[in-house]
């Protein structure tokens, strides 16, 4: 969902073909293939949304202060 974020995706679709697109780059995360639309739309359901919302302040606090920027 963080990818979804930052490509500023609007579809499952986005998701699923950007993901497929960035797989060479993302097989350091453990993963072999993109996952499939429906995979994507059943984690998107299923999934709690308060994980992505820490993973957010934690990523947006790493890299704010490396760049400087201020909250």
């Amino acid at each position: 969902m963080l990818f979804c974020q930052f490509a500023k995706s609007q579809s499952v679709r986005d998701i699923s073909n950007g993901l497929r697109s960035a797989t060479g780059n993302v097989n350091h995360l453990g993963i072999q293939r993109a996952p499939s639309k429906s995979t994507v739309s059943y984690q998107n359901k299923n999934r709690d949304w308060t994980l992505f919302r820490d993973y957010y302040y934690q990523l947006l606090s790493h890299l704010g202060q490396q760049s400087g920027f201020k909250q």
